[in-house]
C-alpha cells in the first residue's frame, strides 16, 4: 500500500465537500486500514487514551451556518473553530478564484484556495493552501510556502509527522478508540498534546494541551480530516 497521500482520508471521515470521501456518519477515522506503527509509541502502552485530559482546552470545528441536516459532518475546510465558550477563534474557508489577465492570452483556469484567519483582526490570515495538482501551503511564522507533502510527512497508514523547528510532532490513530492523537515526539515517551474526535452532532472536537502549538494543530487537523488528497 502506498502512503504518499492522506491516510486519514482513505477510509476516513465523511467530508460533504469531497465526493471521494466516505458517505457515513460513523465516529471513525479510517478503520479499514492496517495499523502497524503504534508498537513503538510507549505513550499507548497500558494507558486508556479516551476522553479529554483535565487540563486540556476544548475547541470544535463547527458549520459556518446551520446545515440542512443537523448531524451532517462538518467540512473542516469550510468551518469555524470555536473555543469552550463557543467564541470563534479561527475561520477556515475555501473558495475558487480565477486568475490571469484576459487581455494576455485569455483567462486562466480557476484555482481553489483555503485560508485560515484568526478572529483577532490584528492577526488576520494565518495560513493559505493552494490546491494545485500538488497542493502547497504556508502557516505564518511556522511553515514557509511549500508542498503539503513536505509539511505533513506520511510515514504509515497511521502516522503523519510534522517537523517544526527542533520539534517533531506526530498525528497518530489509536486502533482501540477511533480517535486521532497529536504527540510531541521529541520526548521519550512522546508527550500527548491533543486529541481529535468526531462527535455525534457532526462537529470535530479538539482537546488541546495548554502547552501545545494550537495553530499547528488546527491547521494540520483541518487538512488531515478534510478527505482531500494532500500530495
Amino acid at each position: 500500500m502506498s502512503y504518499g497521500t492522506n491516510p486519514f482520508a482513505l477510509g476516513g471521515w465523511n467530508n460533504p465537500g469531497n465526493p471521494a470521501s466516505i458517505n457515513s456518519n460513523e465516529n471513525r477515522i479510517y478503520s479499514n486500514l492496517p495499523i502497524n506503527a503504534l508498537q513503538g509509541l510507549q505513550a499507548f502502552n497500558g494507558q486508556q487514551m479516551t476522553g479529554p485530559r483535565p487540563s486540556f482546552s476544548t475547541y470544535r470545528f463547527v458549520h459556518p451556518a446551520a446545515p440542512y441536516i443537523p448531524t451532517a459532518p462538518v467540512d473542516t475546510l469550510n468551518s469555524i473553530v470555536v473555543d469552550a465558550y463557543n467564541q470563534p477563534r479561527f475561520l477556515i474557508s475555501t473558495a475558487t478564484q480565477g486568475y490571469g489577465n484576459p487581455a494576455i492570452g485569455g483567462p486562466q483556469p480557476a484555482s481553489m484556495f483555503t485560508s485560515m484567519t484568526s478572529s483577532n483582526p490584528q492577526i488576520g490570515q494565518i495560513s493559505l493552501v493552494e490546491w494545485f495538482r500538488h497542493p502547497v501551503a504556508q502557516l505564518a511564522n511556522v511553515f514557509q510556502r511549500q508542498l503539503i507533502s513536505t509539511i505533513l510527512q506520511v510515514r504509515s497508514a497511521s502516522t503523519v509527522v510534522l517537523n517544526v523547528g527542533r520539534r517533531s510532532y506526530q498525528w497518530v490513530r489509536n486502533p482501540g478508540d477511533q480517535q486521532m492523537y497529536f504527540f510531541d515526539a521529541s520526548f521519550n515517551p512522546p508527550e500527548l498534546m491533543a486529541i481529535a474526535s468526531r462527535e455525534a452532532a457532526g462537529t470535530v472536537m479538539l482537546n488541546v494541551s495548554p502547552t501545545a502549538p494550537l495553530e499547528v494543530i488546527v491547521f494540520s487537523s483541518a487538512l488531515l480530516l478534510s478527505g482531500r488528497t494532500l500530495d
